[in-house]
């Protein structure tokens, strides 16, 4: 009964997804360079208000492609400006702020922060785009005017009613059994009094392989893109934007919502090969040839899909799943299946996203080499092989550590170097941590020849200093560093080809890598390799 429902669901999917994806332009095509232009002004709030001026720095980013997965691939083109004191004569009160990208050729993606605060997440600009926005602080919104406010307030709506929907959801938690997450009777007993009394959202436990759970994954799939939440928004500005600019929100919203849904199913089929889950195997085979196979690649073109910030990842996702059901490599599955620079985008993507597990990955590079032909691509994947080299001397960073010193990888010549990089809500980076890197911590703690250090990307120092005393991501007693406010856009990340989380690097005594792939794996396989470096 499931199987026919999503069935019937999927080809109503595959028909609306043909209407929605008529607009079609040729992803090796150039239009005319025009400037972006980004004016406003933002209003204080009254603490702020009260104090004497003090002028602001207003960052903007502006990436020509761009993916949710790896902002830093590739790496964005940086403006800064200093904010200045609005007059008599106009924003009395205020402080102002403008900015010019020139040259833009294509659709891509800024991002606006002030030295406190994230003002403006990553939004879709196109060539001659102008916008003027006030950042309202002392009420909370952000308003938008001129010529292109009806396109950046459809991402504002867009971003609304997500927030909404994640607001209304309890978290889900996936486990095996309850006792994976509550291990007491007390607790569970805490659990199941708080769920029914709470007046605020809880986490609500999902048992992975429980047959509601399977249906619920098969529903998630097969949503048709009227049924996601927040879709009748688009309907209010049909005609108000370029219709490619409106392909490319839907291609997120729908790219955001089954990369999602993809990555769950992913993770169960990992969970039940391990654990030997024959009949659960079966079934999600079963869903795989019957949902996940026939959710079309033409659901928007190529240059819609290189140009989404999300979409990428349900083709990615996808290759994943089939590389498990049929036991045939990702990589050749996205080689054969696609071509051009949508080949290119998800190719470099995969090894974004798994170069630390792939036993071959320089092997792999080379071959993408010989059919690459997308500078801004070609430039990501060089920047990775290179990263990815064994040998190659390593990034001399110069980083704070808690107290302010500076901390250089050259203060650890003659030692072997373990360095692991995280930010604050990677759920992966504290999984891995608490799991493992800590027992690899205690584990070589006397050792003088040896120095774990732990790289947060943080941008916040106080949320840093607040991760560390709370040990989900690394401990107080090893050696904390942080990529001194730069986040993600330290040249150590694109030095050492950290473009996911959690990364590790390992450098030998003369300051070479010695290993970037397969490190992170389990503490027991992990205590051999460091100890391999230290017996040379």
């Amino acid at each position: 009964m499931m199987k026919n429902n999503i069935i019937n669901r999927l080809t109503t999917v595959s028909f609306v997804f043909c209407i929605i994806s008529s607009y079609s332009l040729s992803a090796q095509t150039k239009s005319s360079k025009k400037p972006v232009v980004i004016y406003g002004q933002i209003n204080a709030d009254y603490e702020t208000a009260k104090k004497k001026f003090v002028s602001d720095t207003i960052t903007v980013s502006f990436w020509q492609t761009y993916t949710k997965k790896g902002r830093n691939f590739p790496e964005p083109f940086i403006l800064k400006t200093v904010t200045k004191k609005g007059n008599f004569f106009g924003a009395y009160g205020q402080y102002v702020f403008n900015f010019t990208i020139p040259d833009v050729f294509d659709t891509g993606y800024i991002r606006i922060e002030s030295s406190k605060d994230v003002l403006l997440k990553e939004y879709l600009v196109e060539p001659g785009d102008s916008i003027k926005i006030l950042f309202d602080q002392r009420y909370r919104r952000t308003v938008f005017a001129g010529p292109s406010a009806k396109k950046f307030q459809l991402i504002s709506d867009l971003e609304q009613a997500d927030a909404s929907k994640q607001f209304q959801m309890d978290r889900q938690v996936l486990a095996k059994k309850i006792t994976d997450i509550l291990r007491t009777d007390s607790l569970i007993q805490a659990y199941k009094i708080n769920s029914k009394n709470s007046f605020g959202n809880m986490f609500e436990i999902k048992f992975m392989y429980s047959p509601q759970y399977l249906e619920q994954l098969g529903t998630e799939i097969s949503k048709k893109p009227s049924q996601l939440y927040g879709w009748n928004i688009f309907t209010r500005y049909e005609g108000l934007i370029t219709p490619k600019a409106y392909s490319i929100l839907q291609a997120n919203v729908v790219g955001d919502h089954l990369s999602v849904a993809l990555s769950y199913f992913n993770q169960l089929y990992k969970a039940a090969q391990k654990d030997k889950k024959t009949q659960l195997l079966d079934s999600l085979n079963q869903m795989y040839y019957d949902v996940i196979e026939k959710i079309p690649d033409t659901i928007f073109s190529d240059s819609i899909i290189v140009a989404s910030s999300s979409y990428t990842y349900v083709l990615l996702a996808k290759a994943h799943i089939q590389s498990k059901v049929q036991n045939i490599s990702t990589y050749e599955i996205l080689k054969k299946n696609y071509g051009g620079i949508l080949r290119e985008k998800l190719v470099v993507a995969y090894f974004i996203e798994n170069s630390a597990s792939i036993d071959n990955v320089a092997e792999l590079m080379s071959d993408a080499f010989t059919y690459f032909k997308t500078e801004v691509f070609k430039d990501v994947l060089r920047k990775l092989y290179d990263a990815s080299k064994i040998g190659s001397k390593a990034y001399n960073f110069a980083l704070k550590d808690t107290k302010g010193n500076v901390v250089k990888l050259s203060d650890f010549k003659g030692k072997i170097v373990f360095i692991d990089f995280w930010y604050t809500g990677c759920s992966s980076c504290s999984k891995f941590y608490t799991a493992h890197l800590s027992k690899v911590e205690a584990h070589y703690k006397d050792d003088p020849n040896f120095v774990f250090l732990s790289i947060s990307c943080d941008k916040d120092l106080s949320k840093w200093h607040k991760s560390i005393n709370e040990g989900l991501y690394t401990s107080k007693h090893t050696l904390n560093l942080y990529t001194n406010g730069q986040g993600s856009n330290h040249p150590i990340l694109s030095e050492y080809g950290v473009y996911g989380y959690p990364s590790q690097v390992l450098i030998d005594r003369k300051g070479k890598i010695i290993q970037r792939a397969n490190l992170y794996v389990p503490y027991e396989k992990l205590v051999p390799i460091i100890d391999s470096a230290l017996a040379k």
